[in-house]
């Protein structure tokens, strides 16, 4: 028999390790996202050289679900759009690491995975660098799909945030990790391709876009009623502003052909992460 003392001495040592064991997680995909970052630079550098001297000819331009237009313009945008998320991503991601370190908050350690997704957006340079050293289509598809792959993660994990931000106690974060990757995994290379097609925004056009269109649909309404749900018992509506200006954002960068919503886009998404950001450390630091 443990005395009172003894019991709870175990408890404080079991939430040492298990805060160590997630922190130990963030650093590991902190150790990807600079590796990430490395290789967007490369992607980056080598662009600037041929790109200078080699014209792409793009089937089609995709301004918004289902919607395409026929002359392949937005090339410069969509390379923006990209810098933008890339970079926004990393910064977000390491200022809410340092908050999880602060916080040891579930909620603030799936948002900085979200933030961690958008790094993935670095694949969208490399096929530009594909097509121009006209390379097999396969490296086409797969850096398609892995574009896709982080989009979903990124979803997953803040829906997951959102569980957290309410009544949701499950300590497994591994599986909960586990089981994000699993599923965005074989969702994103189930998805069907016209390998014929590149559109300017570095990605190949996909064959059955409405399928998809409901899973990315029905994660941020999901994400969204959690957080108006859970937010308005904490008489907090901030963070529900954050989430929509940081979705906005994310979601205006993906389809990025016009310098107007590209910057609407940059701006919605700064503003979305400075908002959730200042609600988070407020909130945590008060409780």
């Amino acid at each position: 028999m443990h005395t009172i003392g003894e019991t709870r001495d175990l408890y404080y040592y079991a939430g040492i390790m298990a805060f160590g064991s997630r922190y130990s997680f963030l650093v590991i995909f902190f150790s990807v996202a600079v590796a990430l970052c490395v290789l967007f630079a490369a992607f980056s550098v080598l662009m600037i050289l041929f790109l200078v001297n080699t014209d792409i000819d793009f089937f089609s331009s995709q301004s918004f679900w289902f919607i395409y237009e026929t002359t392949g313009h937005g090339m410069l945008e969509s390379i923006i759009a990209a810098v933008c998320l890339v970079a926004g991503g990393f910064i977000a991601f390491y200022l809410f690491r340092i908050m999880f370190r602060k916080t040891g908050s579930a909620e603030v350690f799936f948002i900085a995975l979200f933030f961690f997704s958008l790094l993935f957006e670095v694949f969208r340079c490399g096929m530009y660098l594909v097509e121009i050293a006209g390379i097999a289509e396969y490296f086409s598809l797969v850096g398609t799909r892995i574009v896709f792959f982080g989009r979903l993660f990124g979803l997953l994990c803040l829906f997951a945030a959102s569980l957290y931000g309410g009544d949701f106690h499950y300590q497994k974060f591994e599986i909960v990790i586990g089981v994000s990757i699993l599923i965005a995994g074989f969702l994103a290379f189930s998805i069907s391709f016209d390998k014929a097609v590149m559109l300017s925004n570095g990605l190949l056009k996909m064959s059955d876009e409405s399928g998809l269109f409901i899973i990315f649909t029905a994660l941020k309404g999901l994400v969204i009623a959690n957080y108006v749900i859970f937010n308005a018992k904490k008489h907090s509506l901030h963070s529900i502003g954050g989430i929509l200006l940081v979705l906005s954002g994310r979601e205006l960068l993906f389809f990025s052909l016009n310098p107007v919503f590209l910057g609407i886009g940059i701006c919605a998404g700064i503003a979305g992460c400075i908002l959730l950001y200042r609600t988070l450390e407020n909130y945590y630091n008060w409780i």
